[in-house]
């Protein structure tokens, strides 16, 4: 379970928390005034995050960081779908 510390103690202790993450394996949530803004977590745990194993819409979102024709490709499949329902819905009305 990460361990919850304010920015001020963050800076204050910026060494001893790199340390306790580095050699500790533990996960810290920085809060200011009481809101969480940021975590400091082991690179492995980073690496989980960001590679492979990203799932969902985040993880979709960044499989197609690249995609530059990706809109193009997103509104010719709206355009069909709704030529599809378009289609369905004369049939049921006849």
């Amino acid at each position: 379970m990460a361990k919850t510390v304010s920015v001020a103690e963050a800076k204050r202790r910026f060494a001893d928390v790199v340390g306790a993450v580095r050699h500790g394996g533990q996960r810290f949530v920085i809060e200011r005034r009481g809101t969480p803004v940021a975590a400091i977590v082991p690179v492995e745990d980073l690496v989980a995050l960001e590679g492979n194993g990203s799932r969902g819409v985040l993880g979709l979102v960044g499989a197609f960081r690249d995609a530059k024709d990706l809109p193009s490709i997103l509104d010719g499949v709206v355009r069909t779908r709704s030529s599809q329902r378009l289609g369905r819905a004369r049939k049921l009305t006849r």
